[in-house]
């Protein structure tokens, strides 16, 4: 399940359309929202590490192919927040 959820995030699906359908899975919350920060700790280096390479003028030699956004997380734990069941 959780496979899942790193590969829809990575993906580029929004986060807070992945959390809703996990939590109506049955997924409890608290592992949720630690996923949710692994993610965003991965999409704020990868983020920081292209801005870099990027000051430098160097090229790129693999794509990043991280979709997620730091925002979008955000507003996904917001969601796991309101989630009656929680």
């Amino acid at each position: 399940m959780f496979r899942i959820l790193r590969e829809r995030l990575t993906n580029g699906d929004r986060p807070t359309v992945v959390i809703r359908e996990m939590l109506v899975a049955g997924v409890r919350p608290q592992r949720l929202r630690l996923q949710l920060g692994d993610q965003a700790a991965g999409a704020q280096h990868r983020r920081a590490q292209a801005a870099t390479m990027r000051v430098f003028g160097l090229f790129r030699i693999r794509r990043n192919r991280d979709k997620s956004d730091p925002k979008a997380l955000a507003e996904a734990v917001r969601e796991i927040d309101q989630w009656p069941f929680a």
